[in-house]
């Protein structure tokens, strides 16, 4: 008896994204976008005023070149060394 519940409470994963996981794979910005122009232009040795975000955020450009912001944001997150020197 015990073993049917055990196994009829499982739930076959047929690939289907979730309600959780759809609304986790929407854009979500952690990051202020000032701490992250802060950071970009810290780090690439950039001026503030090349550091411009495309028009739905989910971009940023860099003189010409083009950076995936979810990325930049976990760099961001995970530079404890930036952290230490600069602060939040």
């Amino acid at each position: 008896m015990s073993s049917c519940i055990v196994f009829s409470s499982c739930q076959k994963d047929d690939g289907q994204p979730t309600p959780e996981s759809n609304e986790t794979s929407q854009a979500i910005f952690k990051v202020e976008d000032k701490y992250l122009i802060r950071f970009l232009s810290t780090n690439l040795n950039v001026p503030i005023e090349e550091i411009k975000f495309n028009s739905d955020k989910t971009s940023i450009l860099v003189y010409s070149n083009q950076l995936d912001r979810a990325e930049m944001e976990q760099l961001y997150l995970d530079a404890n060394e930036y952290h230490l020197n600069y602060g939040k």
